[in-house]
């Protein structure tokens, strides 16, 4: 397969996996699976390209979603708040695991 085959591949799995994270399906999910068994890449690595690709299509996906007036921000916020200092101190924790 050409680059150019490989490069278009790529962009329409991109594309369809952040239309299916817009919808809420699990697009990182099946992310992990293309990139671990058909692109064989390393675990870690693939981690860290699904959470890059995460990050964008969550805040497009929620500021759509606050736009439509669906987002309650008084609910949200805690989960946020209690999301971000989990990620920050596991990700410390698994700093020093590895």
């Amino acid at each position: 397969m050409g680059r150019v085959s490989v490069f278009m591949v790529a962009v329409i799995m991109g594309t369809a996996l952040g239309f299916l994270s817009g919808l809420g399906v699990g697009g990182g999910s099946l992310l992990m699976l293309w990139l671990t068994v058909v692109l064989s890449l390393e675990h870690g690595t693939a981690r860290i390209i699904n959470l890059l690709f995460f990050l964008p299509s969550a805040v497009i996906a929620t500021l759509f979603r606050w736009k439509q007036g669906n987002l309650d921000t008084k609910k949200v916020l805690p989960a946020i708040v209690a999301g971000c200092i989990a990620a920050a101190v596991f990700s410390v924790i698994s700093t020093k695991i590895d």
